[in-house]
């Protein structure tokens, strides 16, 4: 690197303070133009390459926030020697709803309702593979979590908080309400979800029937001290008298 001199333009060596040909004192800003042009384009690569690495840590952020949550359910299977309990209960339930048996009042644990729900998904193809469901009641909430590894690595979740109620029109028609207030993509939380149409996802007209069917004839929804989904069919209406005569 060489300085030159403003007065006879001899290039000294770099340290120097006056020119070895003229004797005239040096200055720094008397550095040659290419020699600062190269140190500017160094400085400006280096802040090129600066940004790009923090532009990337911050995509990689990112992503870890989605896939790689914090708080992640390890599910537990839905045990074999339970299914068929809860198959039968399935049928009571159809029985007492198509009027063949008087028995009103069922439960749920959460455990059951996470494998009829993820079942429900699975058969009507709201989802391509099977999904971890999981359904906690904490704090008179409902959290349903659902939950998948991908690459046995990438973690999803998503959780969803309501508070669901049944309410009645003046026609005397019961409708259901999530009441969902909180939403959660991995540790990023939303601020809103929409329940419109759900039930125009699902594909299997039996299976829609037979929740319209549930939903229209509960008279009580509450969920117990023990975390538990306890339902209440209303009554049957009493069967028509037959007038004399009519056979």
């Amino acid at each position: 690197m060489m300085i030159k001199c403003q007065k006879c333009g001899f290039e000294n060596q770099l340290g120097a303070i006056f020119c070895r040909q003229c004797g005239g004192k040096l200055e720094l800003d008397e550095l040659r133009p290419e020699v600062k042009d190269k140190k500017k384009q160094g400085c400006f690569k280096t802040g090129c390459k600066i940004f790009i690495v923090l532009f990337l840590l911050l995509i990689s952020s990112v992503i870890f926030i989605l896939f790689f949550p914090l708080s992640y359910t390890e599910p537990t299977p839905f045990p074999e020697k339970d299914k068929a309990a809860l198959e039968e209960k399935m049928t009571s339930l159809q029985g007492a709803l198509d009027g063949k048996n008087k028995l009103r009042f069922y439960s749920f644990t959460p455990a059951e309702t996470s494998y009829l729900l993820s079942k429900l998904m699975l058969d009507n193809n709201l989802t391509s593979e099977p999904i971890d469901v999981v359904i906690e009641v904490r704090d008179d909430a409902v959290y349903l979590v659902l939950q998948k590894k991908f690459l046995g690595v990438l973690r999803f979740r998503a959780e969803v908080r309501g508070r669901p109620e049944l309410t009645e029109n003046a026609d005397g028609k019961t409708n259901f309400n999530p009441n969902i207030d909180y939403f959660k993509f991995g540790n990023v939380p939303g601020i809103s979800f929409s329940t419109e149409n759900i039930m125009d996802k699902i594909e299997d007209e039996d299976a829609k029937t037979l929740i319209m069917n549930i939903i229209g004839k509960i008279q009580k929804f509450q969920i117990s001290k023990e975390g538990n989904f306890d339902i209440l069919l209303k009554k049957r209406a009493p069967a028509a008298k037959k007038s004399p005569g009519t056979q």
